[in-house]
This record gives structure tokens, C-alpha cells and sequence, in this order.
């Protein structure tokens, strides 16, 4: 990850990074201002076949392409979560391939350098973290409980 943030005693032991999935436009109405007041850095994971229109899934709205951009300009750094937001174990290779590399294309034909990743709905086996490795230097893996 990019985006690291230390804790506010100065220590390098014990990093924060703030994450957001989808780029839901209230994050940058309501987290992106604080953590900029604040001093914290974060990364947010971006669908990029879904910015800036409104989600089927639960009707909010997207990112746009331009507070993407001037959130990235501010220090947000911009990772990438597929282009629609599939559970990657579930489709075939092809379409694992389509998705993967499709939304690190689209990210960086909008100027941004996409080196991050994060797994919708955190699904990933070997198969998928193969192929997501072969993408992106940094993936996020998060551990179950």
C-alpha cells in the first residue's frame, strides 16, 4: 500500500491506513475532508465501471471522475476493485483477466498509477491471488476472524 499513515505518537511500528471499497461519493463529501484536516492520508478502491453513476446494487451514488481526481491531487491514493465489482472466485479466468487488468486500464488512461487492489466482498483463492499478483504490486488481503 502506497498510503500509510503512522499513529499520532510518531511511531513507525504500528502504521493506519484508511480504506474505502467502491468510491461511494460520500466519501468524499464526508471522510476524504476529515482525514484531510486531520493530517491522514487513505486509499480508496475504486469500480471503475461504476464511477460516476448510481449503484444497482443499493441506488447510491458514485465517485466522479473529477473528485477522483482532485482527491488523488490532494493526496488519496486511488486503487483499483475491478470494473464491476464481480466475486472474482466465482467467474472464469477470462473474464478474472477482463476485470483485473481492465480497471488498472481505466484508471491509468485517467492519470492515475494503480498499484493497489482490493477483492470484493474479500474473496480470493489461489487462483485469484495469482492472477491479482500478476497486476498489482499491492494487494490488500484482509484475515477473516
Amino acid at each position: 500500500m502506497a498510503c500509510v499513515v503512522h499513529d499520532r505518537r510518531g511511531s513507525s511500528e504500528k502504521p493506519i491506513i484508511f480504506t474505502f471499497d467502491d468510491a461511494y461519493s460520500d466519501t468524499a463529501d464526508h471522510a476524504f475532508p476529515v482525514l484531510e484536516q486531520f493530517g491522514f492520508l487513505s486509499v480508496v478502491f475504486v469500480i471503475t465501471g461504476q464511477v460516476g453513476s448510481v449503484t444497482s446494487w443499493d441506488g447510491l451514488p458514485m465517485m466522479t471522475m473529477e473528485e477522483l481526481q482532485h482527491w488523488s491531487a490532494r493526496g488519496v491514493e486511488i486503487g483499483a476493485h475491478t470494473r464491476t465489482h464481480p466475486d472474482l472466485t466465482a467467474i472464469p479466468d477470462g473474464a478474472v483477466s477482463d476485470e483485473l487488468i481492465g480497471s488498472k486500464e481505466d484508471l491509468s488512461k485517467a492519470g492515475f498509477r494503480p498499484l493497489s487492489f482490493a477483492y470484493p466482498f474479500g474473496a480470493f483463492d489461489d487462483r485469484i491471488r495469482g492472477s491479482v499478483d500478476g497486476v498489482f504490486p499491492s494487494p490488500l488481503r484482509a484475515k477473516k476472524a
